[in-house]
């Protein structure tokens, strides 16, 4: 899922035909979460699981999708993640 987003801001000299200047065009896109392993830099762990099926630190339940613009992080994604029982 992609969003588009523009910046926008008005100007104090404005151009012939234009009021608003755009300084960015940036697309918002949701990153996948589940069942990946647990990543500092994009997830944010906020409790843990028991579950002896599975490896722990792979996140099992996300609570809020994350998010990032290009390459830069916008909102880690909130999760549950495993550990040994």
């Amino acid at each position: 899922m992609a969003y588009s987003l523009q910046l926008m801001i008005p100007q104090r000299h404005p151009l012939p035909h234009s009021e608003t200047l755009v300084l960015a065009l940036a697309v918002v896109e949701q990153f996948e979460s589940l069942g990946q392993k647990f990543d500092p830099n994009v997830h944010d762990a906020v409790y843990q699981i028991p579950d002896a099926t599975r490896e722990p630190g792979i996140v099992a339940h996300v609570t809020k999708e994350g998010y990032h613009i290009n390459d830069r992080i916008l909102r880690p994604a909130q999760c549950g993640i495993t550990r040994a029982p």
